[in-house]
């Protein structure tokens, strides 16, 4: 396990490399998707020399990976269900997006400044403080196994050029555990490092540690964690306010560092509220209004969802399926709706419409976030059998909104009825997204 994840091989790259090389040097020229003539020859030498990987030394990977973000990774034999370990399998050399992805990336590259053929531990890193660690590792839907999600700066007035920063969802808490007669053997290792903290020692320990590919022994025994212990220290809790949750440090700024510009929330919901104000989820209804208590509107719900995602670092696809009533959609609802529908998050009516007027309730609301919450970390939230049937009033979404109630995302209305009919307010949803937010630990966008 440890040498799959550190292995760093891009499997897309292993299925497709020759013969995008063999197109390229039969291409001379191909045209870009913004109509430029783009000359293919240096594209060609970076992807015959890459090694089909994403370590820091592999040279080609950089572009590789533009050419696969340009809609350029097409298979002439796609996914089988009946055959998944060969399939997908060979590039589709006469698809024309082909030609055209690699030389969108091709171009873009060389707009920023960046040799096609730059090693991908000069573009991709992830600063803490004066140091700027190389990242190795590259995007799973490119067949990486080691995800590292970093978005494009060809902007030099913007900073370093490449990705210079990891701002998505990658690996992060890595474990590899096995269990022998003797005990349990394994590593571990914590790739964003142990604190938050600038000012600590450990702020890039760890992250040090991936980029040069080593791990840390897990220490079973109290012998053992003696022998590794660094350093000790006594942390007295103390009450917390009532009025507010304490989100955890990162996800939500308390209320105390950032107050709510809303006069009409109080309480647990205007941390809430303003965490999701804060990251670009919602707005109010007016500068220093929110409108607690208004229903929310399916309309609102697909772009709260999209924006969520957007700020896990995740791209919602844009070629789904079109409602009905997609023609009388505003874009941004449009855009929302469909990418959701397509990454499963949202159905739609029966009538295959959105239905945007229509108000949502708690518990379409469940399963909305329950598939958000699937489609952005691959993970389902179930209940154990203490959690099961916590809620009488519950029959439609039961297994969501239990789901919800074991991860501690909602409470019920009661301790035992959970009003699944009732339509969501706006504050209720705030309070559920940022709640979410928590589960997932998805830190503050920087600033």
């Amino acid at each position: 396990l440890k040498q799959v994840m550190f292995g760093d091989r891009q499997y897309g790259g292993e299925l497709t490399r020759d013969a995008l090389v063999a197109l390229c040097r039969a291409t001379p020229t191909a045209k870009a998707a913004d109509g430029r003539d783009v000359t293919l020859a240096p594209a060609c030498d970076a992807l015959a020399g890459w090694d089909v990987h994403v370590n820091l030394d592999s040279t080609g990977a950089a572009l590789f990976r533009e050419f696969a973000r340009a809609g350029g990774l097409v298979f002439a034999v796609p996914f089988n269900l009946a055959d998944p370990v060969n399939t997908p399998n060979t590039l589709k050399t006469s698809d024309p997006k082909v030609l055209t992805a690699l030389a969108t990336a091709t171009a873009r590259l060389q707009d920023a400044g960046i040799a096609l053929d730059a090693p991908l531990g000069s573009l991709q890193t992830e600063k803490r403080n004066d140091l700027r660690i190389p990242i190795h590792g590259g995007v799973g839907g490119f067949g990486a196994f080691n995800v590292i999600s970093a978005s494009f700066n060809g902007d030099p007035a913007k900073g370093p050029v490449g990705y210079p920063d990891v701002d998505g969802n990658s690996s992060s808490w890595l474990q590899a555990v096995e269990l022998t007669p003797q005990g349990p053997v394994g590593s571990t290792l914590l790739t964003y490092s142990q604190s938050s903290d600038p000012t600590s020692k450990y702020y890039a320990d760890q992250t040090l540690l991936f980029s040069a590919k080593q791990w840390v022994p897990i220490a079973w025994t109290k012998a053992q964690v003696a022998a590794v212990t660094v350093e000790k220290k006594t942390v007295t809790q103390t009450a917390q306010p009532t009025a507010a949750p304490a989100y955890a440090s990162g996800v939500c700024p308390p209320l105390e560092l950032d107050a709510s510009p809303f006069t009409d929330v109080t309480g647990d919901a205007a941390v809430a509220v303003r965490c999701l104000l804060t990251r670009g989820i919602t707005e109010g209804t007016s500068a220093t209004t929110f409108a607690p208590t208004a229903s929310v509107s399916r309309g609102q719900m697909v772009q709260f969802l999209a924006r969520y995602a957007k700020d896990a670092g995740m791209t919602l696809p844009t070629d789904g399926k079109a409602f009905t009533d997609s023609a009388t959609l505003s874009p941004e609802v449009r855009a929302a709706a469909e990418g959701l529908r397509k990454a499963g998050v949202v159905q739609g009516r029966p009538d295959g419409s959105l239905d945007p007027a229509g108000l949502v309730s708690r518990g379409q609301m469940a399963a909305f976030l329950v598939r958000l919450n699937t489609y952005l970390t691959g993970a389902t939230l179930a209940a154990d059998a203490v959690d099961q049937g916590r809620f009488s009033d519950v029959e439609a979404f039961k297994a969501e909104i239990d789901g919800l109630a074991a991860s501690g995302v909602t409470q019920g209305v009661t301790a035992t009825t959970f009003a699944p009919a009732a339509t969501v307010s706006r504050q209720q949803m705030a309070v559920f997204l940022a709640r979410l937010l928590e589960l997932e630990a998805v830190p503050l966008p920087k600033a």
